[in-house]
Formats: structure tokens, C-alpha cells, sequence
């Protein structure tokens, strides 16, 4: 399946197994299967000549080879295009798996049902007779996962035993005596507990087949038993074994495949091993190379798949597939290879050279010839390459409105069924900016589209004596992540600033204490974000500022010390941003020409910088090939997603219960495409939790991925305590056509229904459920809320949840042990409670951390409530454990501080913060005459331009004619106070009197080795 949800094949399709219409031989080049219209399938099983595959609409589908039956539609035709299987009464499969000429299936019902070929009991009924039609397999097993092999079957039930039956010759069900087939399934009571167990081999020649099994155990050994004539098990012999023996070396694998006589495996860090059958199976026909290692030589032990040629040096291997006689696998550069034989085109490079390594399969030649908008011709298509998208412009249209575009494409040459699809002319609004009387440039207009987001210009506005505090429209600051719904007009808001002194005059002796007044700055944010133990705000001034705890470098000013106060996070110069996330101990800005910064905590990759080294400072996200910025990110745990500007998801970071949805467990430290599920385009919306992530696809239904070990998915399709390495449909309650919102928490998940109303599902430990109990729930629940309640928007983060109604009320519930849900005590919530913000104020915002949450309200002020232990509070004090709030503080505005004021250059001494805002400094002596004071200074922390004052006079200080002769600057108390008056009123006179002096001609003499001037 491609990304469109599109399924294609190439290879033999004599028997009608490509599902394209038609019965060619071989094809070397992709073709594309004829999927029922308005079908997407959600999972694939291609046997030796059928497949299988589960469809959107709730159905099972088959085509390809049926002489016995195992197409299940209640005929012995071939179908050379899916037709529906005929599942018993109202049953629907969850699972379905394709073996040599049988099929095996798990209903929603838990049951597990067969059809096909029987000669050896593998359908499980009881009996060796053939069914057409899906039948149950006779047990009272319920199972979490099936596997059909040539003619043995292998099942783990949902009590955690394994199961087999079918064919025995080998000891392929690994219970000790080989040659005794099953014709039910038996639990196989000595083996160990696995993870997952697939069936191998083939029923291809005659009337034997030479069937194995693989498994992965939960201490994490692979297994492997029944034939083993090729080495296809893996073990260093061609000893058959009918009990699971240890593959050798024991390497830990993530994944594994088993062919017809070969098998495949991947680890976790996305290396491919292969073993058995390397030579040619039969000496007439050109076949070898599936192992993929470069050779033609059978390998009895592991040995590493080849990486394909001309790719990255992090090139990983995220799925693997063992054929009959070939092989394949798709690489985290969202590429397919394969290799191996390829007489029918099987490999599907455009050729039929057998290949003894991976080689890249040729996408479709895809070419669209027309397009037409409502009727009218876009003209001129264009194709580029690097993209492989084509691109029309669209023709004018008389009115907004949904219209509908008529595409005529082919593929390979081959003209298809015309796609239609919908398009709307949206309203353009202006957004234009007025520089409030600067004498700077405005940024240029923007044209934006009705319903999408300004962008914050990237111009670095400058205008001496003034602080730019960002864009205002109606006098409130501008959240560039607001809608525009018509056309706007943005101010640019100047603050001037001044720093003052106080005296203006002092002696040239120094000494004189002079206190410096600094101006007030309004750093008002316009979005805040709780991590854990850290906040993080963004300003309306569009700079990002962080505080509370910093271990990990979290508030990214280049330190690891906790800041009480709201510190600036030390961005590119300029650099102007329109998103600000916390992660648990790691946070990511998203600045406004779309690049992405990432710090903190990075010990499982989630910061996406290719490395696991904490970072202090920001560090840029590399955006993946064909993308040119980000628009949005969605931290997790230890693991992180971003959307990019062609609307595709990316994920990286920590990924051992396959959180990160491509199919794998193993851990990216740079991003790696999600895997969309069929028909679905894109997710409009994503939250990643502890190990497992929820989304909203395009057509409002949500999904989930990751660990479910409390029932978090919210799935039918993955069993609690299992997980699922990609998106699998969340089951909507009843009445609920959709999702607006989905939320990820610790081993939880909230959703907000298209219509307002609240659900949650998962673990419910800290009644974080809201719904009255403590009960783990594995499908969606409602909180206890008053009715008539609406709400748009909710933030979960641990166990507590804060959810903001339309009313503007604000909600919450679950762990409340520090005071974080603000409702005044320490007390677990078990049902939703209001929480009651401080009189006069109405939240606009709220966001909680794991113990700590955070508002803006309506007039633009910044709250907080919680844990205090680390300052994420903001309000400059706690720093200690056990400080918190049990009621919401003001966070306090960026300090600035003073670090040093020089006098002409010479630095003042005794610099001092007063309680009053202002700063004291002692003057240093300097020569009489006036002076510049410049003043160094920082602003949350973050050093600003030096500010210059060139209005302070130094003067001299002169003696009196008093005997005993006492300097003025040395006179102090009551002295200084009553020679004062004489000294100010000297001074004037003292200073004509020197420049008649200068106008005369001066009268030397040497009395006593003294010039005297008069």
C-alpha cells in the first residue's frame, strides 16, 4: 500500500493473484489492484497464489487462486479482482493470514475461523474436507494473533499459550512428536510464552510439504522449529526439530518472516538477517539470491541482508516479507526492495534479473493527462521529479464554494477510472501591518486563505529607544495560530524605554551613590505549555521564555540551573516564533519560517537532532527530504511527531512499543515517515503519551498506536496488554460519527466528540477517567460532567486532565495530589470539579503539567497553580520541595537586570538591586567635565544593547580655607551638612573665576622649587 492508501502488485499473475483484471503472466512493473470503489484496506496477507485483506467497510476480501476453496466466497473460481468473503452471520474479521491453499481468520467475536485446502487437518475443524466458505475452527480458544503456514497453523491465545495444528511430518507444531497431525487445535503447554509465532513453508510440490515455525519469545529469543532441510531454522544444522529450539547466534530480533524454505528477520535497530535456502530450489529454474547477502550460498545460521546501494548511511530496514523463492522489504526512506528470483517480474525493478541483493522496486509510471475544475480546463500539468507531484493551477471561479475536480491519469501507459475529488474556492482575506508611526518599513501584505494562519513576517523590526512587544490587532495581542476570517489589519506595539540617573552630578573624588532607574517591559505571552517540572511562554513579542527545572536543559539558556522566573530561551538572533511545546523534560519551538528547534532531554532521540546528547540550546530539526518546514509539532514522553508543509506526519525518538507507527520497534533519532492507514490521507490532529499515540485522520475518525497495556488504544483490533506497531481505529461510542480532539496521556487517552461532548479510555489508577471509579477502561467512557456542557478544547498530562468549556468554565479531574487541578485542596478528583479562577478573571487558555498547570486569561495575564518545587510556577519564588499553590499566582513579567554601569568607561562599584526595581552603583573618581554612563544589561536573562546616558557631570571637589585644612569629599555627618550649602553656592563663582584666570597671561616663579600660576 502506498501513502494514498492505493495497493499495488506485480510479479506472476497467471491466477488473477495481482487482482488487477487480469491473467498476464509476469509483470515486472507495479500494477494496481482493483480495490472496490470507496474501499481502502486496513492489512494484506499474500499467500503462495491468494491474498487476503481487510477492508474499510468493515469486510474481507479475497482474489487469486481458488481450486480448493480458499478465496472463501462459496465458489472453486479464480477471482482476478477482490471479491468479498462470505464470513459467517454478523461476524467480522480483525485478522486475517494467507497460507499455501488455506486461509485462517480472528473474528470480532474472538473466535478463529479457516477455509481452503484440507488434507491435513490445517483448517482446525475437526475433519480433512475442503471449505469454500469460512468455517470455525473447532476449540474453545480465544485468539490474540494467527499465522497459516503450507499446511499447519499456529495461533497465541488470549490466554498467552500457543497453539497449532495441521500438518506434523516435521514437528512444525512443536510439540515434541513429529509425524502426528492435529486436526484441532492443541495447546503446546511446554513451549515458551511468545510474543508472536509465524507458520512457514509450503504445500508448492506434489504431495508433502515442508512446513516450519518461528517464533519470538517474551524473554525476547527467537524460536524456531519443524522442517529444517535448507537450514531454514536458523539453528547451524539441517537438523529437523519438533520442539522451538534457540536460532544461533542469538541475536534479539523485533520481527521475523518465514518463507517457503527461507526465513527473514529484523532487529531493532533495523538490521535485516536472513537464513535457509540461498541456492537455486530446483537446478532447471532460475531462482537464488533470497537471503539478500550477496551470494548464491544456503545459510544455516543468520547472516545480514545486504543494504541497497545509493542510500543513506542511516538507512533502516522497518519491515521485512519471505517468499516462495524471493523477498522484500520496505526501508525508513519509504522505499520498497527486493530480491531474489525474479522470472515473473516478482521483484518489480522493471526486469527479470534475478538480484543476490536488495534492489529498489520502480514506483508505477503514473501520469496525469487532464484536469478539470467544475467543468473548466486547468490547462498546462507539470511534473517534478524530485516530488513526483503533478501541479495545475486553478482556473478562476465565479463564487466560493465546493466544486469538483474530474482527473484523468494513467498508469504504466494504461488509462484508469477517472478520479473524482473535491475542491473548494475558498474567500481570501488580506492581512496587512501598520507600524503604529515607526519610521520602519512594513512587512508586506499576506493573502490568506479563509480559515488558515497568518504568518508572523520574519522581518527583524528595529526602531532606536523602542522595544518591539509583537503585533496587536484591536489593541490585544495577536496569536499568529488563530483563524483569519476576515480581513485584519495588525499594529506593530512600541514600547520606548528609557534609563535614568539619579544624582546627575557628582565630585571627580567618586564615592557619590547614584541610583539608576530602568523602564518596565510587558512581556505578555500569548501561549504558555506545562512540562513536567518546566514551562515554557511564548511572548507577544514573538521571543520564547522558559523557567522551573532545567537538569536537562530544558529552558534551553545555554545552563542546567532552575530559573523561579521566566528566563529567555537563547534563540537565533531575530529569529521570531509562532509555537511554543513542553515535553516532559524536553521542549520545541516552531519558528515563523517554519524551521523547528528542539532541547533538553533527547536520551532516546526525541529531539530529532540525529544523536541522544541532552542539549541546553535550542538545536534545529532537520526537515526530511521533499518537505521544506514544519507546522506542527506534538511532543511525547520519549518520543516526538511533527507535521510538515506537504501535510505528511514524521516521527522519531523512542519507539519499543512501535509508539511511532512505522511498523517497528526500533528507536530514530531523526525523523521517519508514519504509516497512514488505507484511505486515510493525512491526520489533522496527534498527541503522543507515555508509549502510545492517538490521532484524528481526515475523515474525523481517530486512531491509535503504541503500548495498550491498560486498553489505551481504545481498539477491538489489539487486545489489552498487547500493542500495535501501526494506527489501528479507536471504537467510537455510540452515536459519535467523529473526534475533534484526541489526547495521549501516561497510559490514557481522552477524545472530544464532533459534538462537544467528553470521553476517556485506558488506565484509570488515579481516576484520571473521570468517571467515578478506579476501573481500567478499554473503550471509550464518559466523566461525570453537568449536562449541556460543550467543550473544544482539553489538556492532559500524567494522570490529571483540565478541560476548558465553551462557556468559558474550566474543568478538572484525576491526580490532584499537588494541587494542579486548582480547585483549592490536594485530593484525587475521581469526577470532574470546576476549578474557580481568581475573582474578575476568566481563562482563555489552560494547559496542565504533570504537577503544575498554567493559564492566560482573557485580558492577556499569565497564571499558575501547583507544584512550585523547581519555579515552574513562574511567579519568582518556590525553588523547594514542597513549595506549591493550591490557588492560581500572577507568573511575573522577564527580570531585567542590571550588570554593570561604567562612567566613561570605568565600571561603578557596589552594584546593587534595590526592592523598588532600581539599581544603586558608587561612582568611580574621574576627571571633572561631563561624562557618558553606559549601562549593560539583560532582560530574562538574555544580554541587551548597552544603553547610554550622556547627561552626569563629574566636578571638583576643593578645600576650604579653614585651618587644619579638610578635603570636601572627605567631610561627613553634620560637617558635610552645614559646608554644603557653602559648597553649591562656590562652585558657580569657583568656575568663572578659572576662565578669567585662563585669560590672563601667567606670572612664573621658583620660590622654593614651586611654579606659581596668578
Amino acid at each position: 500500500m502506498d501513502s494514498n492508501g492505493d495497493v499495488w502488485a506485480w510479479g506472476a499473475g497467471n491466477l488473477g493473484q495481482l487482482g488487477n483484471g487480469s491473467t498476464n503472466a509476469s509483470n515486472n512493473l507495479p500494477v494496481r489492484v482493483r480495490v472496490p470503489n470507496g474501499v481502502k484496506f486496513t492489512s494484506i496477507s499474500v499467500g503462495l497464489w491468494h491474498n487476503l485483506a481487510i477492508g474499510t467497510d468493515g469486510h474481507t476480501y479475497a482474489w487469486g487462486y481458488n481450486v480448493y476453496g480458499q478465496l472463501g466466497n462459496d465458489s472453486f473460481d479464480n477471482a482476478l479482482e477482490p471479491q468479498k468473503v462470505k464470513t459467517p452471520g454478523n461476524v467480522k474479521f480483525v485478522s486475517v493470514s494467507a497460507g499455501g491453499t488455506s486461509s485462517l481468520a480472528i473474528g470480532d467475536d474472538g473466535n478463529a475461523y479457516a477455509w481452503g485446502f484440507n488434507n491435513s487437518g490445517q483448517l482446525g475443524d475437526g475433519t480433512i474436507t475442503n471449505r469454500n466458505t469460512p468455517t470455525p475452527v473447532n476449540t474453545s480458544a480465544k485468539f490474540a494473533s494467527i499465522s497459516m503456514g503450507g499446511r499447519h497453523a499456529l495461533a497465541i491465545g488470549t490466554d498467552g499459550k500457543m497453539y497449532a495444528w495441521g500438518d506434523n511430518s516435521y514437528g512444525e507444531l512443536g510439540n515434541g512428536t513429529p509425524g502426528t497431525s492435529q486436526r484441532t487445535p492443541i495447546a503446546i503447554e511446554n513451549a515458551p510464552k511468545f510474543n508472536t509465532v509465524k507458520a512457514g513453508g509450503t504445500d508448492r510440490w506434489g504431495g508433502s510439504s515442508y512446513d516450519f515455525s518461528l517464533g519470538i519469545g517474551k524473554d525476547g529469543t527467537t524460536y524456531a522449529w519443524g522442517y529444517n532441510g535448507a537450514g531454514q531454522l536458523g539453528i547451524g544444522s539441517t537438523d529437523d526439530k519438533s520442539v522451538p529450539t534457540p536460532v544461533n547466534p542469538p541475536l534479539k530480533f523485533s520481527a521475523m518472516s518465514p518463507g517457503a524454505y527461507h526465513a527473514l528477520a529484523l532487529t531493532n535497530d533495523g538490521d535485516a538477517y536472513g537464513w535457509g535456502q540461498n541456492s537455486s530450489i530446483i537446478p532447471t529454474f532460475e531462482s537464488a539470491g533470497n537471503i539478500g547477502d550477496g551470494s548464491r550460498v544456503d545459510r544455516h545460521s543468520p547472516v545480514a541482508v545486504q543494504k541497497p546501494d545509493n542510500v543513506s548511511p542511516d538507512f533502516k530496514f522497518v519491515s521485512i516479507s519471505a517468499g516462495w523463492s524471493s523477498s522484500a522489504a520496505i526501508g525508513n526512506d519509504g522505499n520498497a526492495y527486493a530480491w531474489g528470483t525474479n522470472t515473473s517480474g516478482q521483484l518489480g525493478d522493471g526486469t527479470n534479473t534475478l538480484r543476490l541483493q536488495p534492489v529498489r522496486v520502480a514506483k508505477p509510471k503514473i501520469a496525469v493527462t487532464s484536469v478539470s475544475f467544475d467543468g473548466i480546463n486547468a490547462g498546462t500539468i507539470t511534473h517534478d521529479p524530485a516530488t513526483d507531484l503533478f501541479h495545475v493551477n486553478a482556473p478562476q471561479h465565479t463564487s466560493p464554494g465546493k466544486i469538483q475536480v474530474r482527473v484523468e491519469w494513467t498508469v504504466n501507459g494504461q488509462a484508469q477510472t477517472a478520479a473524482v475529488l473535491d475542491y473548494e474556492y475558498m474567500a481570501s482575506y488580506s492581512v496587512s501591518f501598520d507600524m503604529a508611526g515607526a519610521p520602519v518599513t512594513p512587512p508586506a501584505q499576506q493573502h490568506v486563505m479563509d480559515g488558515q494562519k497568518a504568518s508572523w513576517p520574519t522581518d527583524d523590526l528595529k526602531w532606536d529607544g523602542h522595544w518591539f512587544g509583537g503585533w496587536e490587532l484591536n489593541g490585544n495581542a495577536y496569536d499568529f495560530t488563530q483563524p483569519v476570517t476576515n480581513n485584519i489589519t495588525l499594529k506593530a506595539r512600541w514600547d520606548s524605554y528609557t534609563f535614568t540617573i539619579s544624582p546627575v552630578k557628582g565630585p571627580s573624588t567618586g564615592g557619590a551613590h547614584v541610583t539608576v532607574t530602568p523602564p518596565a517591559f510587558d512581556a505578555t505571552l500569548t501561549q504558555v505549555s506545562a512540562g513536567w517540572y518546566h514551562s515554557l511562554g511564548l511572548g507577544r513579542d514573538g521571543k520564547v521564555y522558559a523557567w522551573g527545572r532545567n537538569d536537562a536543559g530544558q529552558l534551553g539558556d545555554g545552563t542546567t540551573s532552575n530559573r523561579t522566573s521566566p528566563v529567555a530561551v537563547h534563540m537565533p538572533g531575530g529569529m521570531k516564533f509562532t509555537q511554543v511545546v513542553a515535553g516532559p523534560n524536553d521542549s520545541f519551538a516552531l519558528a515563523a519560517n517554519g524551521f523547528l528547534y528542539a532541547w533538553g532531554w533527547n536520551s532516546k532521540g526525541q529531539l530529532g537532532n540525529g544523536n541522544t546528547v541532552d542539549q541546553s540550546t535550542p538545536v534545529i530539526v532537520p526537515v526530511p527530504e521533499g518537505s521544506t518546514k514544519y507546522t506542527k509539532i506534538i511532543p511525547g514522553r520519549e518520543h516526538t511527531f511533527a507535521v510538515t508543509d506537504t501535510g505528511v506526519l514524521y516521527a522519531w525518538g523512542g519507539n519499543d512499543q512501535g509508539q511511532l507507527g512505522i511498523g517497528t520497534v526500533y528507536n530514530s533519532p531523526t525523523p521517519v515517515k508514519v504509516e497512514l492507514p488505507s484511505g486515510v490521507t493525512g491526520f489533522t490532529q496527534i498527541s503522543a503519551g507515555n508509549a502510545h499515540t492517538v490521532a484524528i485522520s481526515s475523515t474525523g475518525q481517530a486512531y491509535s498506536w503504541g503500548s495498550n497495556g491498560y486498553g489505551q488504544l481504545g481498539s477491538t483490533a489489539v487486545t489489552v496488554g498487547g500493542r500495535s506497531l501501526l494506527p489501528v481505529a479507536v471504537t467510537a461510542p455510540s452515536g459519535v460519527s467523529g473526534f475533534k480532539q484526541v489526547v495521549a496521556s501516561n497510559d490514557w487517552s481522552l477524545g472530544i466528540s464532533s459534538s462537544g461532548r467528553i470521553y476517556t479510555w485506558g488506565c484509570n489508577s488515579a481516576n484520571q477517567l473521570g468517571n467515578g471509579n478506579g476501573a481500567n477502561q478499554s473503550a471509550p467512557v464518559a466523566p461525570t460532567l453537568p449536562t449541556g456542557l460543550s467543550f473544544d478544547q482539553v489538556n492532559v498530562v500524567g494522570d490529571s486532565a483540565v478541560a476548558l468549556a465553551n462557556s468559558g468554565a474550566a474543568w478538572a479531574w484525576g491526580d490532584n495530589q499537588y494541587g494542579q487541578l486548582g480547585n483549592g485542596n490536594q485530593s484525587n478528583q475521581s469526577r470532574p470539579v470546576s476549578i474557580n479562577p481568581p475573582s474578575g478573571v476568566t481563562y482563555a487558555k489552560v494547559t496542565v503539567g504533570k504537577q503544575h498547570s498554567l493559564a492566560i486569561d482573557t485580558t492577556g495575564k499569565a497564571w499558575a497553580w501547583g507544584d512550585n518545587q523547581y519555579g515552574q510556577l513562574g511567579n519568582s519564588a518556590g525553588g523547594s520541595a514542597g513549595n506549591l499553590s493550591l490557588t492560581a499566582v500572577v507568573m511575573t513579567q522577564p527580570k531585567l537586570v542590571i550588570t554593570k554601569v561604567q562612567f566613561d568607561g570605568t565600571a561603578g562599584t557596589a552594584l546593587t538591586a534595590n526592592s523598588n526595581g532600581t539599581w544603586g552603583v558608587d561612582t568611580p573618581a574621574h576627571v571633572e567635565g561631563p561624562v557618558t554612563v553606559t549601562i549593560s544589561w539583560s532582560l530574562a536573562s538574555a544580554p541587551q544593547t548597552d544603553y547610554k546616558i550622556n547627561s552626569y557631570t563629574y566636578f571638583t571637589a576643593f578645600t576650604l580655607p579653614k585651618a587644619g585644612t579638610a578635603p570636601l569629599q572627605l567631610l561627613t555627618g553634620k560637617t558635610l551638612l552645614l559646608v554644603s550649602a557653602l559648597a553649591a553656592g562656590c562652585c558657580g563663582g569657583y568656575q568663572n573665576a578659572r576662565r578669567k584666570q585662563s585669560r590672563r597671561k601667567p606670572e612664573h616663579s621658583s620660590k622654593n622649587g614651586v611654579a606659581r600660576i596668578g
